[in-house]
């Protein structure tokens, strides 16, 4: 039977086509072993992750008022 092409799709994710559009925010990078399980994952996704890591690293540190006589101070 004839038809038009359709996109594969395995699981959330699409293969992508010559009729994709923005193929640089798609899922192009694959991870596997030693990570839990394949997957792939996008630019965006790297990005929001380390986005995430960092706000929470930044949450986590508390912040120590400056020492009386030093630089920061500014009474030195």
């Amino acid at each position: 039977m004839g038809g038009m092409p359709v996109d594969v799709e395995l699981g959330k994710h699409i293969a992508m086509s010559t009729q994709t559009h923005l193929n640089f925010l798609g899922d192009i990078f694959y991870l596997h072993a030693p990570y839990p399980h394949e997957t792939l994952v996008s630019l965006g996704d790297i990005v929001l992750n380390v986005g995430g890591f960092i706000f929470i690293q930044k949450m986590m540190v508390k912040r120590r008022p400056p020492i009386k006589g030093s630089v920061m101070d500014g009474t030195a």
